[in-house]
């Protein structure tokens, strides 16, 4: 069975509130449209009081919950599979079974998805967020990014940053 957990969506109030003030701003009489009662989303969050997994087999569970945990200082397999009672060799087998990854993609997809939040919500640069996600070099860093999202991290940022401009300029023009 595939992991499955409850999501909310977490808004952008920076940007809900750029797009509201740009839009005001042209307002000849201040009367907003109805296109500004929209809700800007931001992104697609796991709550907290799920962050359990139905899986049939304990062990999975388990190593999935540490994957999320700890994910972003974890050194290597070998350190998650140092703690449980089994062979890393089980452990891997009982890992793809459930779930169709292994688990240092699952690792791998955690930090990037960790990444892909910095990216979008701060000016750090990319060695500082390469090094935050739990990667021990850029390169590392930008081989995973590309293998996993088709694209590299900075095209990642500029991406981001570009439906944000084209989402203010779109409510500008209205």
């Amino acid at each position: 069975m595939t992991p499955v957990t409850l999501s909310s969506v977490k808004a952008d109030y920076g940007r809900i509130g750029l797009v509201l003030a740009n839009v005001l701003e042209n307002l000849p009489e201040r009367n907003v449209p109805d296109a500004i009662t929209e809700t800007i989303p931001g992104e697609i969050v796991q709550r907290e009081s799920s962050r359990s997994y139905a899986f049939q087999d304990s062990l999975v569970a388990e190593i999935m919950k540490l994957i999320q945990e700890e994910a972003l200082q974890m050194k290597s397999i070998g350190e998650l599979s140092s703690r449980f009672p089994v062979s890393r060799r089980s452990m891997e087998i009982h890992f793809k079974k459930a779930t169709g990854k292994t688990m240092y993609e699952m690792v791998l997809q955690n930090r990037i998805r960790f990444a892909c939040r910095l990216l979008r919500d701060e000016n750090t640069g990319i060695k500082d967020i390469a090094k935050q996600a739990g990667f021990t070099s850029e390169q590392r860093f930008f081989a995973a990014f590309k293998q996993i999202l088709g694209t590299t991290p900075k095209e990642y940022q500029k991406q981001t940053s570009r439906k944000y401009d084209e989402d203010i300029f779109h409510h500008r023009q209205e």
